[in-house]
């Protein structure tokens, strides 16, 4: 079948529905679970409708009779606000649904009256918090084979008591320190006495206790209260690591307890000294017994945790965590188990079944399709597939060389059979370190301290300081270059300065001449103006009386025939004298 390029968008907007879908009915198998004939939840609710139908038809068989007065007491019923006011103590008390307290709150007041007077008979006669507490302590003195008897018996009390008394009991309870006091008993048991009733019965306390917020808020609040919890499942009792499974599923829907629930099965790890932190898990999903119906339970329970742990919390929407818990999984060989499994005829278990293996089936056509394969990517895939795959994927790049460079030096790892598993498993566990690390995923138990983040903040950092480097140089090259043409042009432009200065300096003396040569010629110009208007004016102050006088003298002459006219006068003198000094020329003779 050909590769077929898809919408990477739409693509990871539906594989997270389709894991949202399936931590949905993860949530739904578990919480179904949880609701089973015989679990903590059931029982409770059972007990509370009791309390809700049982009490008030007492109250209808027998109107105007009062609980009170059958304990020969008279109690006058007080004003209606304070009615109401104990009403709401009581409902708070019983933590009962938001529907059925509606109901009991439109009661007539006289029925809420003897309900609160029923409540508080009940109570009194009861043993309280401190009761079982103390009960508990006093078997735990002296030899605790001697008061084996009698701890069970205050402990199956206790479990009772957490499970069907008020809200008031468990917070009484919680205050006088009774979560510690069952945390310390469980974990101090040996192995031998974790196959005992009294740890049985302590499993039962812990699971009532976490059957409601405020315990479960305490239980998650302790710090090695879910680790102590995950130690019970290294015993033989199937019914207590039943409860145990189904206890650590149901905290994986908690968002502040999925992580918790992690922590607590590599705590499990090293406790049983197993090598993978699910071994425990697998394992006991692997075993088969003679009860079928139990075995079913049983297998029913560890899948509905297994797939708790796989789609809640951060595998909600991180595909890599996934990936990562499913192949803790698969190298555990469950995808054999689940075959195997397949056989069995049961609706709750075949749900489980279907959830895994979908989920799965999702994640792996989404990794298929990132590097563009159609080879299965799981635990079957043959090593050298992968290296193709990878080979193939890193070539043109920059990690290749190192790629390369990692398959040489594994080559080189001493041919020891007792050294070499060592070093593959650490190699191993380096490298699924950098990648949880890099994917945001806590990574609960290091054998080998590494920090991810800073070694690659480190390489990152010495790439950028390599640019920085290299940026500088460029920068320097660039800084002499720019000096040596800054000096150039220093020199040209003194050069050009210089070469000014003498421009300038020659120009000048050429126009100090100028000015002299022309103050000089203007000096002379004004002389020859002034001596030729000097002429002028004595000329023209002596030619009018000569004239005069040759007129008056003689007649002017006839003209003689055939002789030529006299030759016109002389044109006047230009203004300002005659150019260039020379005199005017005398007028003709008469």
């Amino acid at each position: 079948m050909p590769f077929m390029k898809r919408d990477k968008g739409k693509d990871k907007d539906k594989d997270r529905d389709k894991v949202r879908d399936a931590s949905r009915r993860t949530s739904l198998a578990v919480g179904k679970r949880n609701t089973r004939g015989g679990s903590m939840r059931r029982k409770h609710k059972v007990d509370k409708d009791s309390v809700i139908d049982a009490r008030p038809n007492a109250v209808v068989e027998q109107p105007g009779a009062s609980i009170a007065a059958a304990f020969g007491q008279t109690v006058v019923m007080p004003d209606l606000t304070e009615v109401k006011r104990q009403l709401e103590i009581v409902l708070d008390d019983l933590n009962l649904p938001a529907g059925k307290q509606e109901l009991i709150r439109q009661m007539p007041a006289e029925m809420q009256w003897q309900m609160i007077q029923s409540h508080e008979v009940t109570a009194a006669k009861k043993l309280t918090a401190h009761d079982h507490i103390e009960a508990v302590k006093k078997t735990l003195v002296g030899d605790r084979d001697d008061m084996a008897t009698a701890r069970c018996s205050a402990l199956e009390s206790l479990a009772v008591a957490l499970r069907t008394e008020p809200m008031r009991f468990v917070h009484d309870f919680l205050e006088l320190d009774g979560l510690t006091l069952l945390l310390d008993i469980l974990g101090t048991m040996a192995y031998r006495e974790r196959n005992s009733p009294e740890h049985r019965f302590t499993v039962r306390c812990v699971a009532g206790l976490m059957n409601n917020a405020e315990g479960m808020r305490s239980i998650l609040s302790h710090k090695n209260g879910m680790s102590i919890v995950a130690r019970s499942l290294h015993c033989d009792n199937n019914a207590a690591k039943q409860q145990v499974y189904e206890l650590l599923g149901g905290v994986c829907l908690v968002p502040a307890g999925h992580q918790q629930v992690l922590n607590a099965m590599s705590d499990l790890c090293d406790f049983a000294s197993e090598r993978t932190r699910f071994q425990t898990i697998v394992s006991e999903l692997a075993k088969e017994t003679n009860l079928v119906t139990e075995d079913i339970q049983m297998k029913a329970a560890i899948l509905a945790l297994i797939n708790a742990l796989m789609c809640c919390g951060m595998g909600r929407d991180n595909i890599d965590f996934r990936h990562h818990i499913r192949y803790e999984f698969e190298c555990l060989g469950i995808n054999r188990i689940l075959d195997r499994l397949g056989a069995y005829q049961n609706e709750e278990l075949q749900t489980h079944i279907s959830i895994f293996q979908d989920v799965a089936a999702d994640d792996h056509d989404h990794l298929r399709h990132k590097y563009k394969t159609q080879t299965q990517l799981d635990d079957k895939c043959p090593p050298q597939e992968l290296c193709k795959l990878l080979s193939h994927s890193l070539s043109h790049t920059a990690a290749y060389p190192h790629f390369k460079s990692i398959l040489y030096q594994m080559t080189l790892i001493p041919d020891n059979r007792r050294l070499r598993p060592k070093v593959y498993r650490m190699i191993d566990e380096v490298i699924q370190q950098l990648v949880k690390q890099n994917a945001g995923i806590d990574v609960e138990k290091q054998r080998v301290k590494l920090d991810a983040k800073k070694i690659v903040q480190n390489f990152i950092n010495e790439d950028d300081l390599q640019a920085a480097k290299k940026e500088r140089d460029k920068a320097l090259e660039q800084k002499d270059s720019l000096k040596a043409k800054a000096q150039k042009a220093d020199r040209e432009a003194k050069d050009l300065a210089a070469d000014l200065a003498a421009v300038k300096k020659s120009l000048t003396k050429k126009v100090e001449k100028l000015q002299k040569d022309i103050e000089r010629e203007k000096k002379n110009a004004e002389e020859q103006v002034a001596k030729l208007k000097k002429e002028i004016t004595e000329l023209k102050a002596r030619e009018p009386v000569a004239l005069t006088t040759t007129a008056e003298a003689a007649p002017p002459a006839a003209p003689v025939a055939g002789a030529p006219p006299p030759p016109p006068p002389p044109p006047p003198p230009p203004p300002g004298g005659v150019v260039g000094g020379a005199p005017p020329p005398p007028p003709p003779p008469p």
